[in-house]
This record gives C-alpha cells, structure tokens and sequence, in this order.
C-alpha cells in the first residue's frame, strides 16, 4: 500500500453485506482492503446496484457511485470495477494496480466458463478448498454449454479430486480423478487416482490388538501426501 489510511472519509450508518457470513463493510477503505485482498477470486456480483446505492447514500460518494455504475453498464467485469475504485481511491501504489489491472485483463481475455474456472484454481491455490470445490461444481453444472472442451472439463474434475485429497477425503477424490483420467487422459490424473485409492485402503485397514490407528507406516502416508501435494501444485499453477 502506499500509504497509511485510517478511516479518512465517511463512515457509514448501515454497513455493506458480504454473501460471506459476518462480514460487514463500513469504510470506503475496508471495502478497497477486501476488493485488494479478494482479487484473486472476487465473485461476480459484488459489484453492482446495492453497491452503487450504498456508496452513494451512506458513504456520501455518489460521483463514484455513477462512474462505477458506468463503467459496469459497459460490460466490465467485478474484477476491472474494484481496480478501477482502487485507483480511484488512491490506497495503493502504482506497482499494485497495475498487478490487479493485469490480473483483471487476464481475465476479460477469457469467455465466462474460463473466466470462473480461472478463479476456481486460485481458490485452490489459496486453500480454500471449501469455496474451490463449490466453484468447480458450478462449472460442472455448465459442462453442457461446453462439450467441446473435453480436456479442460477433464481438469476441473481433477482439481476436484485434488481439494477432496487436501481435506483428506480420499474416496471422494479417487473417484474424482478417475473421471478426469476418463476425460483428459492424463497420467498425472490416473497417478493421483492410484495415490488416493491408496490412501483409501489404508484408512479403511483393520486395526491390530491394542492399536488405535490403522497399521501403516509414517513414510508410506508422507509419500502419498507428497506427491499429491505435487499433483496439487502443478495444476493451479
């Protein structure tokens, strides 16, 4: 950030809500740290008409309110409009809007099922594999719109596979994995579902007499993970 900023402008009476549970915004600059921190995977929609209202009404910024109505109504996504409000705002230095700006062009440069699959893997990426898996699931509900993308559908299924292996769901993600192997028939999908199948047994082993875990041994369970681990980086990076 450029500078240090403590509440300079208006605070509002009535915060903005967030869809995500207990999250309230009262200042323009709360509102610019969240849109920074969420750039890698702003939803669509945050962006819009109750906040053009609430930045007008409550914060008393209704210039702004119009611009960014503008600029909305012009086809630019969530992601171009918070880079725009930040610049507009001044909290953070050229060199950091310029990496938003570029992220959001990135973006703009992909049709609307990329564009989510893109900030699915960032998600991923970020370890957020509750909200990830909620994503790809999304975009699965599309896969009609997009039968022609074989390969990439394949991939969402494996980084599917990849969040359940992260929260140590190994059933879930074996399964997942095969259906990308199905699909992209890549070995990276077909060994990710070999390691989670594995995993799988071992979890799933009778334990011995006076035993309280499954019989395997720690370097066994440390080489499975770390080659997931290596499926995981590979794909969101």
């Amino acid at each position: 950030m450029s500078d240090l900023w403590i509440c300079r402008e208006e605070t509002a009476k009535k915060p903005f809500l967030l869809e995500i549970p207990g999250v309230e915004i009262w200042t323009i600059e709360e509102l610019c740290f969240y849109l920074y921190q969420s750039k890698d995977s702003l939803e669509d929609g945050v962006i819009g008409d109750a906040l053009f209202t609430w930045l007008s009404e409550e914060l008393k910024l209704p210039r702004l309110a119009i611009t960014l109505a503008q600029e909305k109504s012009q086809g630019r996504s969530d992601c171009w409009c918070g880079w725009f409000l930040l610049k507009e705002i001044g909290m953070y230095s050229s060199k950091e809007l310029e990496e938003f700006r570029l992220l959001c062009l990135a973006l703009e440069d992909k049709d609307e099922f990329e564009r989510q699959k893109l900030k699915a893997d960032r998600l991923l990426r970020g370890q957020k594999y509750l909200r990830s898996i909620k994503s790809y699931q999304r975009l699965l509900e599309m896969d009609e719109l997009h039968p022609q993308k074989k390969m990439l559908l394949g991939d969402i299924w494996h980084n599917l596979g990849v969040a359940h292996a992260r929260l140590f769901l190994f059933r879930e993600a074996a399964g997942y994995f095969q259906k990308a192997y199905r699909l992209n028939r890549r070995e990276e999908s077909k060994k990710a579902q070999q390691d989670a199948e594995r995993m799988m047994k071992q979890e799933d082993a009778p334990q011995a007499p006076g035993f309280s875990v499954p019989i395997h041994s720690d370097q066994e369970w440390n080489d499975c993970l770390a080659r997931l681990r290596e499926e995981y980086k590979k794909k969101v990076t």
